[in-house]
């Protein structure tokens, strides 16, 4: 996969981060989505908490109540 290139060269990369989360969720792993999402918003800080990023990928995915689940943790983290 180009991303796991990518990040092996630059760990920190926050967008290939990003798009490896996203990847991993629409494949079933969702647990492996959230820790690169985690990782993306500590090389990031100005960027979505994890949490508002997995919100995004339950809704795309249609499940929005667990979208919802997530959207308030992610609300909760930032209040």
């Amino acid at each position: 996969l180009h991303l796991r290139s990518l990040l092996k060269e630059d760990p920190k990369n926050a967008a290939a981060l990003r798009q490896l989360a996203h990847a991993v969720f629409f494949q079933g792993r969702p647990a492996e989505a959230l820790s690169s999402l985690q990782a993306a918003s500590e090389a990031d800080p100005s960027g979505l908490a994890a949490e508002a990023s997995m919100a995004g990928f339950c809704q795309q995915a249609g499940n929005l109540e667990e979208g919802q689940k997530w959207l308030d943790a992610a609300l909760k983290r930032n209040a």
